[in-house]
């Protein structure tokens, strides 16, 4: 019998306890350096495009970055940084820009159910690589001794 299964289902990729933790808090005051928020969005599947913003994206201008969540079609965040400091958070309108409220707090959500933080993803390579060695010493013993046999 064989039995085939997902990468993730071995692996335990697609956690939802790790989705839970992969979520990105923004508060006003808070402090966090422009490029961390960048990176996080980077992991939870977003991506940077300055010319068509759409959902799963985020745009970049100067201390000012729009992110338009996955899970909404018609509100976007504004972030609005001094230095490092989160100094306001803004809904608004992606086609027109307008500004509907300004927020305490807002909390991103992954693009996709499956994201899975980088170290786990690290993790889940060495122990592969680790299963594939094993199963090459079990396939060379069993094809030389198929071999010296017939």
């Amino acid at each position: 019998m064989v039995v085939v299964a997902s990468v993730s289902a071995i692996y335990g990729l697609g956690d939802p306890d790790l989705y839970l933790k992969m979520m990105l808090h923004l508060t006003v005051g808070m402090i966090i350096d422009q490029r961390a928020i960048l990176r996080r969005l980077a992991e939870l599947q977003y991506a940077r495009n300055d010319q068509a913003f759409q959902r799963g994206t985020f745009r970049v201008r100067g201390e000012v970055i729009d992110i338009f969540p996955a899970e909404s079609d018609d509100i976007a965040l504004r972030v609005e940084l001094f230095d490092e400091e989160v100094e306001r958070l803004s809904l608004f309108d992606p086609l027109t820009g307008q500004i509907v409220s300004t927020i305490p707090r807002f909390t991103i959500y992954p693009k996709t159910h499956y994201v899975t933080p980088r170290e786990r993803i690290v993790q889940a390579m060495e122990e592969i690589k680790e299963e594939l060695a094993a199963r090459r010493k079990v396939l060379w013993k069993t094809t030389n001794c198929w071999k010296s046999s017939g």
